[in-house]
This record gives structure tokens, sequence and C-alpha cells, in this order.
């Protein structure tokens, strides 16, 4: 399967627990859509095959009910960008700053050409420094729409921010809170103005933030955004861009100490509202493993509780099956009294994600 059918389903279709994360998943998928087995064990490929099954399933209805998104081209994603970028430039009053140039590239300039980033920004200051052209660039295998809008985000708000400081301030890492800032800014403003499906925000956080591995880029971005959520949910969005107007100067010298003590208020911002609803989803998340999944699912409706041995759990050892089941104990899924081992749910939890090893 291509790069961006693979995002196509991850932005529109992606919505419920049956999925495991998208890029875990695609590891093993060959390009033909066939499953790659070998390092998997067997409940992994019975796991596996049924992704396979159900994004299958999933690029048919959308080839069925939603064509369009298919067949988007890059002329028409540019055409979206503008749009964005006056958008964007309005909510900061840049009127008399130049607009950043966007770039579907099948490469990064150097000395980036090897990065597989799915977007990259450079301001004023990084140009001049990696000798490349001041603008955004989009890597042309990932651009597909629902996605690239939100990389388009992010990197234009890391535009903003560079607007906002003198280009003798402007530095070429970020401070601490620039990237959560622009992440959560860029995701408001799309909700605000309609430019993608708010499905395609919400598995964004889900599956391209809220679940990541630690040492993920993605992963760190969400912990920054976090803080970021703490503010808007005291102080406002107004607040969050009274930040943003202050420049990278103003992102290094922020610090939570003036936002910790404060209470969440109610705010009567129906877009701000529903990405902290967004965020507080993503952050009831929680991942399980193909063989806790796989014990799961077969002991569902376990109401008057079984003993290890009477578990009709065939691909696991009676080992295996009672440190998988402490291990769900643990995370609150089962419980076990008396040696008898219960399970009395009906259905599987909605913020479940299954991780496939």
């Amino acid at each position: 399967m291509l790069e961006k059918t693979k995002l196509l389903i991850g932005a529109y279709y992606i919505d419920n627990p049956k999925f495991a994360q998208i890029d875990e998943i695609f590891k093993y998928i060959s390009d033909e859509g066939e499953p790659i087995t070998n390092e998997l064990d067997e409940i992994q490929k019975q796991f596996l095959n049924s992704q396979i099954a159900e994004f299958k399933e999933s690029y048919s209805f959308l080839e069925k009910n939603r064509p369009n998104l298919l067949k988007i081209n890059n002329e028409e994603l540019s055409k979206v960008f503008i749009n964005m970028i006056d958008k964007f430039y309005e909510e900061f009053n840049l009127k008399n700053c130049d607009k950043p140039k966007v770039s579907i590239v099948k490469k990064f300039p150097h000395p980036f050409e090897n990065a597989n980033y799915k977007a990259m920004n450079f301001n004023e200051h990084q140009a001049e420094k990696f000798n490349v052209e001041k603008g955004i660039y989009l890597l042309e295998k990932y651009t597909a729409h629902g996605i690239s809008e939100i990389m388009l985000a992010h990197e234009l708000m890391h535009f903003v921010v560079g607007e906002m400081t003198k280009k003798n301030n402007q530095i070429s890492q970020s401070p601490f809170f620039e990237e959560g800032i622009v992440d959560f800014m860029g995701l408001y403003l799309l909700l605000k103005y309609n430019f993608i499906d708010e499905k395609c925000i919400k598995n964004w956080l889900i599956f391209g933030r809220g679940n990541c591995t630690e040492n993920y880029i993605g992963s760190i971005y969400f912990r920054e955004s976090k803080q970021i959520l703490w503010i808007a949910k005291t102080s406002g969005i107004e607040e969050v861009i009274k930040i943003i107007k202050s420049g990278q100067n103003g992102l290094s010298n922020l610090s939570m100490k003036n936002y910790c003590d404060k209470k969440v208020e109610p705010t009567k911002d129906e877009f701000l509202n529903k990405l902290i609803s967004y965020y507080d989803y993503a952050l009831t998340n929680f991942s399980i493993s193909a063989k806790e999944n796989y014990v799961f699912k077969n002991t569902l409706n376990l109401v008057n509780g079984k003993n290890l041995d009477e578990l009709l759990l065939n691909e696991l050892e009676k080992e295996e099956i009672e440190q998988v089941i402490n291990n769900l104990t643990k995370k609150g899924l089962m419980y076990i009294v008396d040696k008898k081992v219960y399970n009395p749910n009906n259905c599987s939890i909605d913020t479940m994600k299954i991780k496939l090893i």
C-alpha cells in the first residue's frame, strides 16, 4: 500500500479501537498489501491479518463515499494551503508580512535531503544558516488531504512565531513550548475554519501524538502541548495567542508557574471546547499488546469468573495467560478474586489502542 493510502485511511476512517497504530502496523504490510509475518508469532499474525482486512474495507469505503479524497492532487492541495495561510495571517494581523512559500518536494533541501519528516519550516534565520530558501516544505510522498493540512498548520504556526520574533532574536532550535504551542494553535485554527474533517484532528491526536512511543518526536510535542492545553483551559485561547505574539523570546521565558494555581474556567468558544475534548479523549487512551487484546476479546462477558485452567485460550501457554491477565488487571481491564478471573465487559473499551508487538 502506498504512503498516501496509509495516511488517508488514518486520517478519515480510523475512529475505533479495533485498529492498531497506523505506522506500527504498516511496518508489517508490503506495498502489495500482503502481511510480512516472519517476525511475528501466531497471535500477532492473526491480528495483523484482521488489520489488513479492516484497511481494505476502509479503503473501499473511501473509494465509494469520498472519491474526491483519493483523487486530490498537489495543485488542489496548494489552493487549500493558500486559503489556510490567508486565514492564519489574519488571525495574527500579519497583513504586511511576506507569506511563506509552500513547496511540495520529493526531498528536503540540503543538508536535510535524507530526512524523513513529513514537513519542515525555515524561518529567515534558519534559511540563512542552512543556505536554503525561506518557507515551508512538505514531502511529496506524505501529502494527503486530511494530514497535509495538519502538517502545514504546524509549520505555518512556526512561521508565525518567527514573524513575531525580530530577526536578530530568531534561533535555529525552537525554544521549549514552541512545538507544543504551534501544535495546539494549528489544530485550533483548522477547527475554527473547517479546513478538514474534525475526525482527522481527533485521530491525529490519538494515533499521531498521544499514542506515540516515548522516544518518538510526536510524543515530545504532545507532552509540550498538554501544558499549552492547561493554559487554554485556565486562561482561554486569548492567552495562547498572546504568548504566540511574544515570539521566540516570550516562549523561551514562559513559565508554567504563572498558571499552576489557576482554576479551569468555562468558555463559550465552541472550537476551543471541541479541541479540549479531543485532547482529553487522547489523554484517556492507553495501549495494550496483541496478546492482551487476544485474551481480553476471548474472555468478554466473564461475569461469573473462571479459573485459569477453564479459559479456552489455545494460542498461549498457562504461564503466558497468567502473565497477560496480570497485565490486564493492572490496567483495570480484568480482575481476579479467589483465583477466579473476571471480565464483565460486553465490548472493548473505546479508548483502547492496540500495539502489534
